[in-house]
């Protein structure tokens, strides 16, 4: 089963956790990465990051909120 995960590309340790776990963790760790390289994409621009992911604003702001990202840091971010 292990070999299963890694042949999808999936994380390891994702097989022995229960579904609602693995899902919620799953979709955290992507949507981190996602918000990331978004505002790294972006420039560091909220409103262009927004944009571009197709989400207003305020959403945008709560995601980055919920993961740990910090406005002043992301208005520091390069291209």
């Amino acid at each position: 089963m292990a070999e299963q995960a890694a042949q999808t590309g999936l994380p390891a340790g994702l097989m022995n956790e229960a579904f609602h776990l693995a899902k919620d963790n799953l979709i955290a760790h992507f949507e981190k990465e996602y918000l990331a390289r978004l505002t790294m994409r972006a420039g560091g621009n909220m409103s262009k990051a927004a944009r571009l992911a197709g989400i207003d604003r305020t959403t945008l702001y709560r995601l980055m909120e919920k993961h740990g990202f910090k406005r002043d840091v992301l208005t520091g971010v390069a291209d």
